[in-house]
């Protein structure tokens, strides 16, 4: 039987965060991304693939960070330093600021948890296989399709406040449940 107390009293050490650490991770694998994109780009054949190779893995490995960075405090300063510097390093050059992402908060929330406002929930049982072709297809557009919504939609919004509006609700973050729209203190 699950039991809280004892779970927080063996785990209680595991949460402290060693920022040193985080900053050396993200740094020596953004330190790899920037090696496979010069191998990618300055050498042919197999060591360019090799570079792609190493600059795609790193680059996902940098992206992951986005997790941990919703989840920092905003009262303890070395989390917010590193939030910074990885939005200044990755996350605005990838057009995947953290922002985007702090929706990931309400899937935490046990009144959204696993229903249609969980923005990371999508119910995958019993739905049909053109709705998970759907969800795939989905799933490998989004890498464009944010490209072209922060880039090319970006100053429509100023001239159209139905779009913009839009963009507030539907395009506002990186999220797996389309049903969703972000909450007002998200965003």
């Amino acid at each position: 039987m699950y039991n809280q107390k004892a779970y927080f009293s063996i785990c209680s050490g595991l949460s402290n965060r060693n920022m040193k650490i985080y900053w050396l991770d993200f740094l020596s694998t953004y330190a790899l991304f920037i090696a496979g994109v010069f191998l990618a780009i300055t050498q042919a054949g197999l060591l360019s693939i090799i570079g792609i190779v190493i600059g795609a893995l790193a680059a996902y490995r940098c992206g992951s960070f986005m997790h941990e960075v919703v989840h920092f405090s905003p009262q303890e300063r070395q989390q917010q330093r590193f939030r910074y510097g990885w939005n200044i390093l990755f996350g605005i050059p990838f057009i995947t600021a953290s922002i985007l992402y702090m929706s990931h908060l309400e899937h935490h929330r046990t009144s959204n948890f696993g229903t249609k406002n969980d923005p990371e929930y999508l119910p995958i049982k019993n739905r049909s296989y053109a709705n998970l072709l759907k969800f795939i297809v989905s799933d490998v557009l989004t890498p464009p399709t944010l490209v072209i919504l922060r880039t090319f939609l970006r100053p429509l919004l100023w001239i159209s406040p139905q779009l913009r509006s839009f963009m507030g609700d539907r395009g506002s973050a990186l999220i797996i449940n389309s049903a969703y729209t972000p909450t007002r203190s998200v965003k």
